[in-house]
């Protein structure tokens, strides 16, 4: 993306790379606190000058779409330059959060984020990266039906987020694939409270969840289709439905990929009943 002299009234713009997709947010240097710790209903930083560009690198996968519930997105300053680009995603070798790019531009060749490189140490994140031993907990075992990535048919594997202090499971390709799913609760000897949001297409062997993505849910229901499961192609109509009759009382824009997603779901359904 070239550079462009621009007098924006932001700092930085956060977008989705779904072209179907529209949303968009623009924030200022004073706007990161009040955002991040709303978004996490908790204060990320014990002070507000470390409220800064490098939060995007923190917090980067706990980023979504607000619209379609994609990850992870794209986020340029106000000179249209890239600070993180999910098609060029360099981990720090220390941390392995991404490398903002803007860096890379002026220190060709680090393998170090800023932080890493500065040896700060100052919030809870970088405790837990410098002390995972004692602070991140044992990880719980994958269940059977989440141990292929749903996304491009790898591994699955268990990650920790330090911002919602729970483990998660996620493709073991990452950073290449940023698929993630909910991990259910261990309760021992091989077996897991049952998740009122996960959902398996037995004829299929297809596991998603009902409160996942539109993308997510709209594939679900192509799998579904294709195996006549009428009750999980009508319960993915519900869920559908039922999240834009939710943005239209919280009086939010319509949600015009999720109408699409909806539109079609309705089709399927009406072709299996025929």
């Amino acid at each position: 993306m070239a550079n462009i002299v621009s007098n924006n009234d932001w700092d930085w713009r956060i977008y989705c790379g779904n072209k179907r997709c529209n949303f968009s947010i623009e924030l200022k240097l004073k706007d990161l606190k009040n955002f991040f710790d709303c978004r996490f209903n908790r204060q990320i930083y014990e002070t507000n000058k470390e409220y800064d560009i490098n939060i995007f690198s923190d917090l980067y996968d706990e980023i979504i779409c607000e619209s379609c519930n994609s990850s992870p997105l794209f986020i340029i300053n106000n000179n249209h330059e890239y600070i993180l680009n999910p098609e060029k995603i360099i981990p720090c070798e220390q941390c392995e959060k991404p490398i903002l790019l803007t860096r890379l531009k002026v220190k060709k060749g680090t393998k170090l984020c800023t932080p890493c490189a500065r040896g700060e140490e100052k919030n809870k994140i970088q405790k837990i990266k410098d002390h995972n031993d004692q602070a991140i907990p044992k990880s719980p075992p994958l269940p059977d039906h989440l141990k292929t990535c749903m996304k491009c048919g790898s591994d699955a594997t268990t990650r920790y987020s330090v911002i919602n202090q729970q483990w998660f499971i996620g493709c073991s390709t990452f950073p290449q694939c940023w698929w993630k799913n909910k991990l259910p609760k261990y309760l021992g000897n091989g077996l897991f409270e049952p998740m009122t949001s996960a959902r398996h297409i037995v004829d299929a062997n297809h596991s998603f969840s009902i409160k996942g993505s539109s993308d997510e849910l709209l594939q679900a229901a192509k799998v579904a289709f294709k195996v006549k499961d009428k009750s999980t192609l009508k319960e993915i109509r519900i869920e559908m439905d039922d999240r834009k009759k939710s943005r239209k009382e919280k009086g939010k824009p319509e949600n015009n990929l999720l109408n699409r997603y909806l539109s079609a779901v309705i089709e399927l359904e009406k072709k299996i009943n025929e």
